[in-house]
């Protein structure tokens, strides 16, 4: 086990919980419920499989919800953890102790690029950290633990098979794609004041969440991704506040609706496969 990780279980058992109540306080379902590979969302429910002939079992669903979805062969659980690195990672790092192995993030990100436009689909290749979370994952006394501008990477082997599934789906979809280099931000309102410091960072993509998941879900030895469709961009006017017309809301719609859930399908399928063989 991760020592940082081991840390913070420690830090419970000090204070007289145990591990597995930990966990399943947290998630507010049986441990034992959740699948190897499991998908998050901030705020897409199960819902979001209706259409794919799904069979939904809802498990949970008050502060966040959970259901395990199976569709044709396929099973994983479905976790809408509500919006920001702080919801996010409490469930990342809850997961474990479960049998989860992979996690998959589907979001909404940012355009800071002229040239990835709304509706597009993006994969990071990294996400910069300017949230405040990451600062208790590092093992360190907090006052030692200056993590903003740190960068944070998906797992590799889960990366590749992304960018597989993506390319694959998007060429079918004749949708545009890109690999970019994600800013993890703590807040929406404050955030366009710096948007040219963020930039000067690497980035040309924002949202909230991945640079934590990344984080968390390598000390807790799960191997993450994240998948996200463009549904602003700000350097176009056309942020989450004002300037998106009717026919980029609806290019966003079918990228979130239709083909995300197609990449998550194919990158699980080939999940699955890679698992057997290796």
């Amino acid at each position: 086990m991760n020592e940082i990780y081991k840390k913070l279980l420690n830090g419970h058992q000090r204070f007289g919980t145990s591990i597995n109540m930990v966990s399943s306080h947290k998630l507010k379902c049986d441990i034992s419920l959740i699948k190897e590979n499991v998908v998050l969302a901030p705020t897409m429910t199960y819902e979001f499989w209706k259409d794919f002939n799904a069979e939904i079992t809802p498990i949970y669903s008050k502060y966040h919800s959970i259901s395990n979805i199976k569709i044709r062969d396929i099973e994983f659980t479905f976790i809408t953890t509500g919006v920001g690195a702080s919801n996010l990672v409490d469930i990342v790092l809850a997961l474990g102790v479960t049998s989860c192995k992979n996690i998959i993030f589907i979001g909404s990100v940012g355009s800071l690029e002229k040239d990835i436009n709304i509706g597009d689909i993006v994969i990071p290749e990294f996400s910069i950290c300017g949230d405040g979370v990451c600062k208790y994952l590092t093992g360190k006394p907090l006052k030692d633990s200056n993590t903003y501008g740190q960068k944070y990477f998906p797992n590799k082997t889960l990366y590749d098979l992304t960018v597989n599934a993506t390319n694959k789906i998007c060429k079918v979809e004749n949708i545009t794609w890109h690999v970019a280099k994600n800013f993890s931000v703590d807040t929406i309102f404050a955030q366009f004041a710096y948007i040219d410091e963020i930039k000067d960072l690497g980035s040309n993509v924002i949202e909230m969440e991945t640079s934590a998941l990344f984080r968390a879900s390598e000390i807790c030895g799960i191997r993450s991704c994240a998948i996200f469709c463009v549904s602003d961009n700000t350097v176009n006017n056309k942020s989450l506040y004002s300037g998106r017309s009717s026919l980029d809301k609806e290019k966003k719609g079918y990228s979130r609706y239709v083909v995300t859930p197609k990449i998550v399908l194919d990158l699980l399928n080939n999940l699955v496969n890679f698992d057997t063989q290796f």
